[in-house]
């Protein structure tokens, strides 16, 4: 490895890690832009999701970049025009925030300025579109900037419904709404924006 393109850190007692850049193969012309998301799935595909033209990209272990996921139904994330002398909102919003790829590697995105939550096959084809697109609500069927997605290994999934509804929502694996809580606040079982949720290995529930 060449000493110029890496460096090593110690992080929280871990071994020494090595960070290497420049091993991403970008086709020529497209440029990250606000990534939003970094996944990997079972057969060692890296995942990245950006704000920026081509937004879900796959990659081999090697860098090598294998297409595009999804691109009937993501594009790059604008919510204003910024042609003028002042930004205008735009009627049509695309914002992805976040990635999760679960252990039957179906990809889910959210985007909280669709307020949807997506969730693909592992070929990008889309599976299910939950939320009511472009429409933001609070009861089960909408979200009103969904964050990120976190499944269990049981079945089902759990959403932070981040920026409008600051709470979260679990649904079964059909999809069904099941329940919600928290709201914005400072209190216990108040979120500010919750942003990111995990669920970990004995079924306990972490969001930030």
């Amino acid at each position: 490895m060449n000493p110029l393109r890496a460096a090593s850190f110690v992080a929280c007692g871990l071994a020494p890690r090595r960070v290497e850049t420049g091993w991403l193969q970008l086709p020529e012309g497209l440029v990250l832009d606000r990534v939003v998301g970094v996944a990997t799935d079972s057969v060692g595909r890296v995942l990245v999701a950006h704000r920026g033209e081509r937004p879900l990209l796959a990659f081999a272990a090697d860098g090598a970049f294998l297409g595009e996921l999804g691109a009937a139904h993501m594009r790059k994330s604008v919510v204003y025009d910024l042609r003028g002398p002042l930004p205008v909102a735009l009627p049509e919003r695309h914002w992805l925030h976040g990635l999760h790829v679960d252990a039957r590697d179906r990809i889910w995105i959210t985007d909280v300025g669709r307020h949807l939550v997506m969730q693909f096959d592992p070929t990008g084809a889309l599976q299910a579109a939950l939320g009511e697109d472009g429409v933001p609500g609070e009861d089960g069927g909408h979200f009103n900037q969904p964050t990120h997605v976190a499944t269990v290994l049981g079945g089902g999934f759990y959403v932070t419904d981040g920026y409008g509804n600051s709470r979260v929502a679990r649904f079964d694996e059909g999809g069904s709404f099941v329940a919600a809580w928290g709201r914005g606040g400072t209190g216990p079982g108040e979120f500010h924006t919750p942003h990111v949720i995990v669920v970990d290995g004995g079924g306990d529930v972490l969001v930030t």
